[in-house]
């Protein structure tokens, strides 16, 4: 495994390693650091990685197999956590803070069937 330094260069791969994928190949690239590839549990969101860490876009099927990933619940996580928690600001620091710990991980919509 490539060594990093985590401060300017940060790798994810080490979060992966019990996420079921639907191919060998998949899981293989999610647990290597040269691979820019990241599993958000609290979205349920495999993204690629762009220009460091500048920004990621979410994919929808595995590049490799073809197979259609489960929905990205980002837009449901968001809606709860408006709704029932009030947080519409993640820029504000006394909103953030107002986050459940559930809602840091795949807890939330374990939790809830999704």
């Amino acid at each position: 495994m490539r060594k990093h330094n985590i401060k300017d260069d940060p790798c994810y791969c080490n979060q992966n390693i019990d996420y079921v994928a639907c191919c060998e190949t998949l899981y293989e690239f999610l647990n290597d650091c040269k691979v820019g590839l990241k599993y958000d549990r609290a979205n349920r969101m495999i993204s690629i990685l762009i220009a460091r860490n500048m920004g990621r876009q979410g994919i929808y099927n595995c590049p490799w197999c073809g197979f259609k990933l489960p929905p990205i619940l980002s837009d449901e996580r968001d809606d709860i956590l408006e709704r029932d928690f009030g947080v519409e600001n993640y820029m504000d620091k006394d909103q953030l803070a107002k986050i459940p710990a559930e809602f840091l991980t795949d807890e939330w919509w374990k939790k809830r069937g999704l």
